[in-house]
């Protein structure tokens, strides 16, 4: 997120009135995402932060592997698609909160 702040600082450079329709629409679908989820019924919903199951789903989530063998330190050398969609969500998270911001 840090690097998407200063990125966005840096780089992109909206009108007044285009960075204050941007940050109405962003929080309108926030409001409207958590509305959606909010009413949505019968979802899968975590009561505790750890669950058990976690490095389960952590590790099917693996899409590339140096190594195979767990003992290994090379098998700690991982892409996961999950973990990539955190970064980038972060990195446009940053621009959005610059933009918003400034």
């Amino acid at each position: 997120g840090t690097i998407g702040i200063i990125i966005g600082l840096e780089y992109i450079d909206l009108e007044p009135p285009y960075a204050k329709m941007y940050f109405v629409v962003i929080w309108g679908a926030f409001a409207a995402s958590l509305f959606y989820l909010n009413r949505t019924r019968h979802r899968k919903v975590y009561l505790v932060t750890d669950p058990p199951h976690l490095p389960i789903i952590w590790k099917d989530a693996i899409i590339f592997q140096l190594s195979t063998d767990e003992e290994s330190i090379l098998s700690y050398f991982t892409i996961n698609w999950k973990a990539c969609v955190l970064i980038l969500t972060g990195f446009l998270g940053g621009i959005f909160s610059s933009i918003s911001g400034s």
